[in-house]
């Protein structure tokens, strides 16, 4: 039977922070084997949920190595995007040599995808305004410039992949502050919250926060709260009178 052996199988190109395969990623698959009378080198990639079912290792150079790449996109309208739909956790990807007597040799190579963006509901998104005192300001009432906004995430309704290893952050720039205000771990209240002194004087009223999620793998989800801030745009007013 042909030589191929574990070690001499690597699958690359995985964006993840840990290597995962990720929508969009274009992966290099290796086998390097010594045997003369190799016919096909194959491997098994149907588990990616792709079109291809099996792709075909090349030797180019006749020495042995034989490689292939895949990207995990799809063609929409002559267009290549990042596959959906891609599986999530483990995989094992058959590798198979074929000799010309017709002898083959399979050998699994673990992966790990990841092609599932985290969320959160936007229910779950909560707001919290403080006047210049620190005290609360009531739901009927408007904030206005020099008042405190804060953002609050239950560390349960997020997933376990953000919460090992992600990020959440707030994007605050409407008011005057920062496109990505990293949300901070309560242990007392086993939440994470930011929040910003607002500066802005050109705001509307009833503005959204939007919230960026990112997992360990770095896969990233833009929510935007169904919740606002109630802001204070109206101009005071004065009458005079006239004798």
């Amino acid at each position: 039977s042909p030589e191929l052996n574990l070690n001499n199988i690597t699958v690359t190109g995985g964006s993840g922070n840990q290597g995962e395969i990720r929508p969009g990623d274009t992966i290099q698959f290796n086998a390097n084997i010594l045997d003369s009378d190799i016919e096909t080198v194959s491997v098994d990639v149907s588990g990616l949920g792709l079109d291809s079912s099996v792709l075909t290792l090349t030797d180019p150079l006749s020495q042995g190595q034989y490689s292939a790449t895949l990207s995990i996109t799809r063609l929409i309208d002559g267009v290549e995007i990042p596959a959906v739909g891609l599986p999530q956790g483990n995989l094992n990807l058959d590798f198979t040599a074929l000799d010309v007597s017709g002898n083959s040799t399979v050998r699994s190579q673990p992966v790990v995808l990841d092609g599932v963006v985290p969320t959160v509901a936007t229910a779950d998104i909560n707001f919290n305004s403080f006047d210049q005192n620190g005290d609360p300001i009531s739901s009927q009432l408007k904030t206005k410039i020099g008042d405190t906004i804060s953002v609050t995430i239950d560390k349960s309704s997020l997933p376990q992949d953000v919460v090992s290893g992600g990020s959440i952050s707030a994007d605050f720039s409407p008011f005057g502050g920062d496109s990505n205000s990293i949300l901070v771990l309560d242990d007392s209240s086993n939440s994470y919250s930011a929040e910003f002194t607002i500066t802005n004087k050109g705001l509307t009223d009833n503005l959204p926060i939007d919230i960026t999620l990112t997992d360990y793998a770095g896969n990233v989800n833009l929510v935007t709260s169904s919740a606002s801030v109630n802001f204070d745009a109206d101009a005071p007013t004065t009458s005079v009178n006239r004798l």
